[in-house]
């Protein structure tokens, strides 16, 4: 499925929320962001993406300047190492992504502040 999205150049909007996907799908998602240039919206809400999965997403996203929503709700559960998610937030806000949207939508987000004071 992967080659496939990444020759693509129509898709704008993918939403794979709840699709069980692991750090494997996550990682073959990446690859997707690196090369596709017309994706603009990713949801990957609910999915089982941890600490090596959202890695590869967020570096992905080093590369990437198509991408302006990206939606990673529930997925702070998943994810035990902190500087994973300073990465995913760092990389959002580098890559122009509207931060005010990603707040609302991905309680990532909120949870950064939170596990950053914990882990002090």
């Amino acid at each position: 499925m992967s080659n496939s999205l990444i020759k693509n150049t129509s898709l704008k909007h993918l939403d794979l929320a709840d699709n069980k996907i692991s750090d494997n799908g996550a990682t073959s998602l990446s690859n997707l962001l690196i090369k596709n240039t017309s994706l603009t919206h990713l949801n990957l809400e609910d999915n089982k993406i941890s600490d090596n999965g959202a890695t590869s997403i967020s570096n992905s996203l080093i590369k990437n300047t198509s991408l302006k929503e990206l939606y990673l709700n529930s997925i702070h559960e998943m994810i035990e190492n902190v500087a994973t998610l300073e990465l995913i937030y760092r990389e959002i806000e580098m890559n122009g992504i509207d931060t005010e949207l990603v707040k609302k939508r991905n309680k990532l987000l909120y949870w950064l502040p939170i596990k950053l004071l914990l882990h002090q």
